[in-house]
């Protein structure tokens, strides 16, 4: 608790001097919260090089707002919503632009499994695949409330929407995953 005091407080001079134009004192923001940036954005891309470029796209687009960050809430909570942008546009352009890893024919097979026969990398691959085939919104949300642990609340207050519409979105993305999910079976059955 004291910990979070002080970066709390060191965090809070820290903007109010890079804010005045010190760039060093905007490194030290980096340095802090450079880790859990970065782990929050190896959500959103399973590729080192794209995850760095989004790291660092989180970084400049706080530094670009950091004149409008009024210091009500922690410096963290502030630079957690600015990455949740970040990689929600991420996946917006990448489904654009069709990046999307198609599923290979074993998918099913796969998630149909007994799960102890996965590393951990393995695991998070396959459910990071799945959750490909969905729409941003809908990967997003599932990813804050099932892969971050994230309540209905905290969703809410990251995401900018009402409670009811987290629960909608949650009940609508869990159904279009199933559905896509499903419909990989049976594709994979129909081509044996």
């Amino acid at each position: 608790m004291e910990q979070e005091s002080s970066i709390a407080a060191d965090d809070r001079r820290d903007v109010r001097l890079a804010q005045d134009g010190d760039g060093e004192a905007y490194a030290r923001l980096v340095r802090r919260h450079q880790d859990a940036v970065a782990r929050q954005m190896w959500r959103f891309t399973r590729d080192t090089s794209t995850h760095a470029e989004l790291v660092e796209e989180v970084f400049v687009a706080a530094y670009m707002s950091l004149r409008g960050y009024r210091g009500t809430g922690p410096f963290q909570h502030w630079l957690r919503k600015i990455a949740l942008r970040s990689g929600l546009a991420h996946w917006r352009a990448s489904r654009k632009r069709r990046e999307v890893k198609p599923l290979d024919e074993s998918f099913a097979a796969r998630m149909a499994e007994e799960p102890t026969g996965y590393s951990a990398g393995e695991a998070a691959d396959l459910v990071h695949r799945a959750l490909a085939l969905l729409a941003p919104r809908d990967r997003l949300v599932l990813t804050l409330m099932h892969l971050e642990g994230q309540s209905v609340a905290e969703v809410a207050g990251s995401t900018g929407w009402s409670m009811t519409m987290v629960k909608v979105q949650a009940w609508r993305a869990r159904a279009r995953l199933k559905k896509a999910l499903e419909s990989c079976g049976h594709q994979e059955a129909s081509d044996e």
